[in-house]
């Protein structure tokens, strides 16, 4: 029953996902659409650290049962406030079929592959960025303070990147610049002195954090109204199971090596890579006829 109930719940997580950035869309496509998205992106990471903050209080005052319930309380009034409040914006249309051929395929693969690479950078970090430290020398203690000093940054800087980019209307340009950071710098995290490597991870996270609001703004660029609610379905399966593949295969590289370092190359060699899929992108958008 566990196994099931958490199998439903990922389910919905995903619908969920997919449903709501159409609905955004809909709604900011060509006015502010990257603050938006920059802040609708923000609130996983908001949401993990309000859990590990929050969920642990509560189940040490009752117990695990009672954090469930306040999860469940969540989601709930989560449900309550989008039947209450939430309205389609004019003009918002719904395909009364699904053609594959009207999506702009290649484009669209394009598109979700840089976000699948951005995510899967990101996460060679939280993940494996502690067990670096530790190698280094670092207390648990002090590497786990430093990957969260990164997260914190990195929440913070994600919305600064969709108002630069609605501001300047410069978005390739911030994503290049926040995708180079990345790619250039994470790789020095290993030969640097301990002094050092907190003032990287901190640059790293606020800079590599802008270009999240832009990249989730490029299928909006080439799906059709009428193609979002797919297209949006086929930009997070591939996002998904590029998540799912690259962390092991960077665990995998890490055994293999010995040492957890290759993960954060690796990582840094996934941001070089979005920035050429980027290019590629831009190729194939100045292609297709605007929407």
């Amino acid at each position: 029953m566990l196994v099931a109930s958490r199998l439903l719940a990922g389910a919905g997580g995903v619908i969920l996902n997919v449903v709501m950035t159409k609905m955004l869309v809909d709604w900011f496509a060509g006015k502010e659409i990257s603050t938006a998205m920059a802040i609708f992106i923000n609130s996983w990471p908001v949401g993990i650290a309000a859990a590990l903050l929050t969920l642990p209080l509560i189940a040490a005052s009752g117990d695990l049962t009672l954090a469930w319930w306040a999860v469940t309380a969540v989601i709930l009034a989560g449900l309550v406030l989008l039947l209450m409040f939430y309205r389609s914006p004019m003009g918002a249309t719904t395909a009364p079929s699904l053609r594959i051929a009207q999506l702009p395929v290649y484009a669209l693969v394009l598109a979700s592959t840089i976000w699948a690479l951005y995510n899967a950078a990101l996460a060679m970090v939280f993940s494996f960025g502690p067990a670096l430290l530790k190698d280094q020398g670092w207390t648990l203690a002090a590497a786990g303070s430093v990957i969260s000093a990164f997260m914190v940054v990195f929440s913070v800087a994600v919305p600064l990147g969709g108002i630069l980019a609605d501001k300047t209307g410069r978005a390739n340009a911030i994503i290049i610049v926040s995708l180079a950071a990345f790619a250039v710098l994470m790789p020095l995290v290993p030969v640097l002195p301990p002094f050092a490597v907190a003032v990287v991870f901190l640059i790293v996270g606020g800079l590599f954090a802008l270009a999240a609001g832009p990249i989730m703004t490029l299928p909006s660029s080439i799906l059709p109204p009428a193609s979002r609610t797919f297209g949006m379905g086929v930009f997070f399966s591939i996002y998904y199971v590029v998540m799912m593949v690259a962390p092991r295969v960077a665990g995998e590289l890490a055994d293999w090596t010995g040492n957890a370092g290759i993960a954060l190359i690796a990582g840094a060699g996934m941001a070089a890579i979005c920035i050429l899929v980027l290019f590629l992108f831009g190729k194939a958008r100045r292609k297709l006829t605007p929407a």
